[in-house]
């Protein structure tokens, strides 16, 4: 089944601050079965996209293979701010888990199926 949401949904920017560098904010959010798209805003920077490719699990998805646009020199700081927030990411928000890999290569989300 293929469904796709355009909708505003207040508190997920709040939600993604436990899984973002701090100070970076999320202007927009584009996911498909392949992809995730984040417009954000960081600190100093300025107008960044954060980028992961996206695998749908039953009962959840798995974020991997972080890229950043449009930070210049200082895209690996940002990445490795990153990589260190998803390795301490363990985070219940009712039914659903955010959790990362211990090197911050992986950021798993789950709820019940």
């Amino acid at each position: 089944m293929l469904l796709r949401i355009n909708l505003e949904l207040p508190g997920f920017q709040d939600a993604l601050a436990e899984f973002l560098p701090k100070g970076m904010t999320v202007d927009a959010c584009e996911m498909d079965a392949q992809s995730l798209r984040l417009a954000c805003r960081a600190p100093i920077i300025g107008k960044v996209v954060l980028l992961a490719k996206v695998s749908v699990t039953a009962g959840g998805l798995n974020l991997r293979g972080f890229e950043l646009e449009g930070a210049g020199l200082a895209r690996s700081m940002v990445l490795g701010k990153l990589r260190d927030k998803i390795s301490d990411l363990d985070v219940r928000r009712g039914v659903m888990r955010i959790w990362g890999d211990s090197d911050g290569s992986v950021a798993y989300l789950s709820w019940p199926s």
